[in-house]
């Protein structure tokens, strides 16, 4: 948990760094509990530590596989954000402290404290179940969140803790996240609700974000969000490559759909991908994945998921798809005008072209997302003074020079990742 001095208006990138220059090289800590096990590409687990003096904080441990393609890219990407923190204040991405290769044996006897090797319920055998082979595991410890966004929606549904000026202040951050890891050269490739991590801070002053030169100011309400797990990250290329990491977050900000026959409507895209992949047409991934039993979606919100899902029907696709089956849906789009196809036979892929041009990311920012919040941002910004500013965020989004890589202030995965 990160806790701000009312002293020092910079105390967001003080703290965070101070911290992240005391636990580079500490590899002396005591996993507590288990907080989650992760069984994708890579099977581990994520931890919490005990806590770490003089500085009275706690870490998040995260144990996986050695695999390139996974945690070995994600500590990659991890580590060379660092000096974007530091020299840029993106502080919309996360901090890692460490991280070392240890084999199954050493971290059951050593990073686990006597008194949590009682019985068969203990942490020991937790842990011993997912590290099933005494090889090298990857292990690095990360600052510890409060929450992620999915408990942030149930703390507003099921409370009054967090209200509609929270959330709406929480999407911008998590919206400008992905903006910033772009910005880097980064696309998530996986921005569900689970993957935006929030720490609570002193609220007061204003997040400064400027993207090619138009700025926005934020309250500080009190909640400091960040993205998280690079897993299956990939390099970002491409005018139109950004817009996947939108599109999949708009997923998790609106509630399935359903037409007059009670069946639910579908993302287009993912319904594309849906079919290369085989799956019944009603067991395909719903419209909206975010189930709110007492409240309704905050308006802003809901705009916006629905503007990047009119986006979303609006921007070229590419999927290998089973010819038949593609052709209906296009066919049945057709009769709204909505749609047109065409085939590159040599490689048999379907391209779905729908009406209107693209356009960069900057664009969308600015002229679309940006504008739904318009009442949200700070409007007499004659009034605030820089120390009023806990940091600020300069977003260019200028795609990646790959002859010129020294220009380019960009995160390169390697080819081998």
């Amino acid at each position: 948990m990160i806790t701000l001095s009312p002293s020092m208006p910079n105390d967001i990138l003080a703290y965070r760094l101070t911290l992240y220059e005391n636990l580079k090289t500490y590899n002396e800590f005591k996993i507590e509990r288990m907080l989650a096990d992760i069984e994708d590409k890579a099977t581990g687990i994520v931890c919490l530590s005990k806590k770490i003096e003089p500085y009275n904080v706690q870490m998040a441990i995260k144990i996986a596989e050695n695999i390139t393609t996974d945690s070995s890219k994600e500590i990659f990407i991890l580590k060379h954000m660092i000096p974007f923190i530091k020299d840029k204040q993106y502080h919309n991405l996360p901090i890692i402290y460490n991280s070392f290769q240890k084999k199954r044996d050493f971290i059951l006897n050593n990073l686990i404290d006597d008194k949590y090797k009682k019985d068969k319920n203990s942490l020991f055998n937790k842990i011993s179940k997912f590290l099933k082979q005494n090889k090298n595991y990857n292990i690095y410890t990360n600052e510890l969140a409060n929450g992620d966004l999915k408990s942030f929606f149930n703390k507003y549904d099921n409370s009054q803790e967090i209200t509609e000026e929270l959330l709406n202040n929480a999407i911008i951050q998590i919206i400008m996240s992905i903006a910033t890891l772009h910005d880097i050269g980064i696309r998530h490739n996986d921005t569900h609700y689970g993957n935006f991590l929030y720490h609570k801070i002193k609220p007061g002053g204003y997040i400064k974000y400027t993207i090619r030169n138009k700025s926005y100011y934020l309250k500080n309400l009190g909640y400091l969000w960040v993205i998280w797990d690079f897993g299956i990250s990939t390099q970002l290329n491409g005018i139109t490559d950004y817009f996947r990491d939108y599109e999949m977050l708009s997923l998790y900000l609106r509630k399935p759909v359903f037409d007059d026959k009670n069946v639910q409507l579908y993302n287009m895209r993912f319904l594309a991908k849906d079919i290369e992949n085989g799956e019944n047409i009603e067991t395909r991934r719903a419209h909206g994945n975010l189930n709110l039993k007492n409240k309704e979606i905050p308006v802003l919100i809901s705009y916006l998921a629905n503007t990047i899902y009119e986006f979303s029907i609006n921007t070229e696709l590419n999927h290998v798809v089973n010819k038949d089956v593609m052709s209906q849906i296009i066919l049945d789009k057709n009769k709204k005008n909505c749609f047109k196809t065409y085939t590159d036979i040599s490689t048999s892929w379907y391209r779905i072209q729908v009406r209107g041009e693209n356009i960069d990311e900057a664009t969308f920012l600015n002229e679309h997302i940006n504008k739904i919040f318009a009442d949200v941002f700070e409007k007499n910004i004659s009034n605030i003074n820089d120390t009023e500013v806990l940091f600020h965020v300069n977003i260019n989004l200028d795609q990646i020079n790959f002859k010129n890589q020294n220009q380019n202030q960009k995160i390169i995965i390697p080819r081998n990742m």
